[in-house]
């Protein structure tokens, strides 16, 4: 059980799991990562996802999984093995319709991300809702020259029981509905593993090294089911260029024949300094 204090809902320390670490060239590498900047290899965002589902569970029951929303601005990487926890306020007693403020944060304080978790419809905006997307000078890119927004990708895909196994064996938190019968008849998928059914984009043929600026889940009919398949279409919808990086703004869309079951909005950002197309940039 989550410990609640002072109107918090605390999750249980867990050690994050950089399970990349042995892609070449990656951000998970250690040697990829250090070259740009980066402390190590690092654990991607959305494997502390998995952090907030016990919680999401105790809170809200079912409900969550079925109308929730989980919207996550990542603010500092973490690298294997350093212990984190999901916290999020402590809704009202009964509310049925309702935001609150939720954050990932590590044992020195930092927090590694923070946003908002909803339940059913709240009638504010979700964390990733509220940034404004300013329109890009396309002679800055160099990266992403050859991405525009509007660019539509879509394909079928069904996450298998095989799959859900090889991500709870090195899931930083689980819930019984992983494994075994859910409400919904078969196991639900780790929130974890819902970026992979939601992102089809290829986000590796660019001249850069990518890595997740932020991500939001949101359940318009879910859960999203292990067995059962789907069609996923993902759209750019916003490129920018900034100090340090280029960057795009992704949305997704998870539907179950023709009823719409999950959408996702995901930031991946590819550093300068990582690119052979900013030699100038050491």
């Amino acid at each position: 059980m989550a410990e609640i204090i002072n109107g918090k809902v605390y999750g249980a320390w867990r050690r994050g799991i950089n399970a990349g670490q042995g892609m070449k060239g990656s951000i998970h590498e250690d040697s990829t990562a250090q070259k740009i900047g980066m402390r190590g290899g690092t654990v991607a965002g959305t494997v502390h996802f998995d952090l907030f589902a016990p919680l999401l569970q105790q809170v809200f029951g079912k409900s969550w999984f079925e109308r929730g929303c989980l919207s996550m601005f990542f603010t500092y990487a973490t690298i294997h093995d350093e212990e984190v926890r999901a916290v999020i306020e402590l809704p009202p007693a009964g509310a049925k319709d309702v935001q609150v403020k939720g954050y990932v944060e590590m044992k020195d304080g930092r927090v590694a991300m923070e946003g908002t978790v909803s339940a059913g419809n709240p009638g504010a905006k979700s964390h990733l809702d509220l940034i404004e997307f300013k329109e890009v000078n396309r002679a800055d890119l160099r990266i992403l020259k050859s991405v525009n927004v509007g660019d539509t990708v879509e394909q079928k895909v069904i996450i298998t029981p095989a799959s859900v196994a090889g991500r709870l064996s090195h899931a930083e938190d689980k819930i019984d509905w992983y494994e075994g019968k859910s409400p919904w008849g078969p196991p639900i998928v780790p929130l974890s593993g819902c970026f992979e059914t939601l992102h089809i984009y290829d986000s590796l043929r660019f001249p850069g090294v990518p890595f997740f600026g932020a991500n939001e889940y949101r359940m318009v009919n879910g859960p999203v089911k292990v067995g059962v398949e789907y069609r996923v279409v993902n759209k750019i919808i916003n490129l920018a260029v900034t100090g340090k990086t280029e960057l795009y703004w992704l949305d997704s869309w998870l539907y179950e024949k023709d009823q719409l079951v999950a959408t996702m909005r995901h930031l991946n950002r590819y550093m300068k300094a990582g690119s052979p197309v900013y030699p100038e940039i050491k």
